[in-house]
């Protein structure tokens, strides 16, 4: 697994390539640590081959720490097996999944709107 980052505005995107399961989740934990203080996260799933329940279960504290804090994490590019995986445990609607970038990077602009 490999994960390249980039900042976009106040945000950050983060692709991901390759497999997240048992024995990368760790490693894949700390990348996106690295950037809870953007508070802003979009996370390219376009590349990712497989995900385990470890790499859900990063997901998900990773989106519980961004929402402590006022963020939000937003996934974008999400198929195959991974959005069966999604799908399957009904976490796609406890995600926010968008199609591209430019309408998950929109999305932010919204709720700061809404606010």
């Amino acid at each position: 697994m490999e994960v390249n980052y980039r900042k976009t505005g106040d945000a950050v995107v983060l692709e991901i390539d390759g497999a997240i399961d048992l024995y990368n989740a760790p490693e894949l934990k700390e990348n996106l640590s690295k950037y809870l203080e953007k508070k802003k996260m979009v996370i390219d799933m376009g590349n990712v081959t497989y995900i385990d329940s470890s790499g859900i279960g990063v997901f998900i504290s990773t989106l519980s720490a961004l929402k402590k804090s006022g963020g939000a994490l937003k996934l974008v590019h999400v198929g195959g097996t991974v959005l069966t995986v999604l799908k399957m445990t009904r976490l796609t609607s406890f995600f926010e999944i968008f199609e591209n970038e430019k309408d998950a990077l929109s999305s932010f602009d919204l709720v700061k709107e809404l606010v």
